[in-house]
């Protein structure tokens, strides 16, 4: 039986992975944009 904690891990991971994926797409970003889709993905990890 997959419980609510295994799909929060699930999809923290998942994010984390987002979050990875995007920093290799867009390695000439500023720092402010970086930090931006980083806040951003842990806004949403919160949630």
């Amino acid at each position: 039986m997959i419980t609510r904690e295994d799909l929060v891990h699930s999809s923290s991971n998942k994010l984390k992975r987002a979050y990875s994926i995007l920093m290799k797409k867009c390695p000439k970003e500023n720092g402010h944009n970086r930090q931006a889709f980083f806040d951003d993905l842990c806004a949403l990890d919160f949630i």
